[in-house]
């Protein structure tokens, strides 16, 4: 991995002949809020869709074919209260189709995407902006529709009302109705003036080949503090019961448990073993426990999130089967906690998770994504990790487990099935 600056923008270049690609990601570093998550959410589809050279789906599409199959994207997520905007290109490496202008055809496209976006006087293309605006108002309604979606966002308002574990990426439709072309091509110019920027290349390709293709590249660069993962610690007091009715016929259980780690924590790399023990793979615990022995769920899994300190069980049950099922994952939480580990799912959850992260040093776009978050905390690469989970012992799963700690349990049942 190389590091070095252009135009006084941080610069890594992870060079590889593994890839018949070279890629290139834009960061724009950000703060993400209840106040600006639908605005950034709808900017990066407006700005992957059209520009000012190319107005049209159709002009961009004939434009990537010119480029042997290009691939260019906007996107924007956050980590925690860090928003990240990600300009994205992908090309053939020259080499393997012997066309020496394609690399400065495609950065200059790349650049058109990023600083040329589709505008007037009265800020974004009309029909453009109404377009996106009308598919992201599906995307915010279809949450509702989609019971698992809703059932994870309602347990995140009750856990944390006043959190940012509250705002949604996505964005709320009372924000998007307020949103205009002229204040969304305000919202933009904010963004490349003001948010911090870094550079991101994967590929074979030399430093002084990108130097020259990048360095007019210009963004104020401003330095600031970032906040990409929580450093608060939570005690919960009561674990709080809340269900709601709709009209369902499999209930959705969401448990929402405080783990007080993060990625900078010394127990990061024991806590996402135990996640895939627990529940983060078809074979942990809780598969075996509440789907295959009780058959008390059709489905159910954990997730962990860093970022905000989070560990999330799901499943889709029958609502009769709530107080089992509970009573189920808690015990199991419990085992771990007294000790009760078993040294071959240990092993086959280390080998799970291994596995994962070498798929991920094999996709130019995921491990781009995998070493950009990690450059906001302790700069692991996959292969760090995978060295760290191979050291997880016992006595470190019962360490983590004993960080968790149970704080909602949420029930989206169906009306007939009546309340707990």
């Amino acid at each position: 991995m190389e590091k070095f600056e252009i135009n006084n923008i941080e610069t890594t270049l992870i060079k590889t002949n593994k890839f018949k690609t070279i890629t290139f990601f834009v960061v724009l570093f950000g703060d993400f809020t209840k106040e600006n998550a639908t605005q950034r959410n709808l900017l990066a589809k407006l700005l992957q869709s059209t520009t000012k050279n190319y107005p049209t789906k159709k002009a961009v599409a004939n434009k990537l074919f010119d480029l042997y199959d290009a691939n260019i994207f906007a996107n924007s997520f956050p980590m925690y209260k860090t928003n990240l905007t990600v300009f994205g290109l992908q090309i053939v490496n020259p080499s393997f189709v012997q066309d020496d202008v394609l690399l400065n055809e495609a950065i200059s496209f790349f650049k058109e995407m990023i600083f040329n976006p589709n505008v007037d006087e009265n800020g974004f293309n009309l029909n453009e902006f109404n377009e996106k605006k009308r598919n992201l108002r599906d995307n915010i309604n279809n949450i509702y529709n989609n019971k698992t979606t809703y059932a994870f966002n309602r347990l995140l308002e009750i856990m944390g009302p006043d959190e940012i574990i509250n705002v949604n990426s996505l964005g709320t439709l009372e924000d998007l109705e307020k949103i205009t072309p002229e204040s969304l091509k305000e919202f933009y110019d904010n963004l490349i003036k003001n948010e911090m920027a870094k550079i991101y290349v994967t590929g074979d390709i030399d430093q002084d080949v990108i130097i020259p293709l990048l360095n007019d590249l210009n963004f104020s660069n401003q330095r600031r503090e970032l906040e990409p993962s929580s450093k608060e610690t939570y005690t919960a007091k009561e674990v709080r019961q809340v269900s709601d009715t709709q009209n369902i016929n499999q209930a959705q259980l969401m448990m929402g448990f405080r783990t007080n780690t993060n990625a900078l924590d010394e127990l990061y790399v024991p806590m996402a073993v135990f996640n895939m023990m627990f529940g983060g793979m078809v074979s942990s615990d809780l598969f075996r426990v509440v789907r295959e022995e009780n058959s008390l769920a059709y489905s159910v899994g954990s997730s962990i999130f860093f970022d905000n300190r989070l560990l999330i069980v799901s499943a889709g049950i029958d609502a009769k089967n709530y107080e089992l099922a509970t009573d189920l994952i808690i015990k199991e939480l419990e085992e771990y906690k007294q000790g009760k580990v078993d040294s071959d799912l240990l092993q086959v959850a280390k080998d799970n998770l291994n596995s994962s992260l070498s798929e991920t040093a094999d996709d130019p776009f995921s491990n781009l994504t995998f070493i950009i978050k990690n450059s906001l905390l302790k700069n692991y690469s996959s292969e760090d990790i995978i060295e760290l989970v191979k050291q997880v012992t016992v006595e470190d799963i019962v360490k983590a487990s004993r960080d968790v700690e149970l704080d909602v349990i949420y029930c989206l049942k169906g009306e007939e099935n009546g309340s707990n």
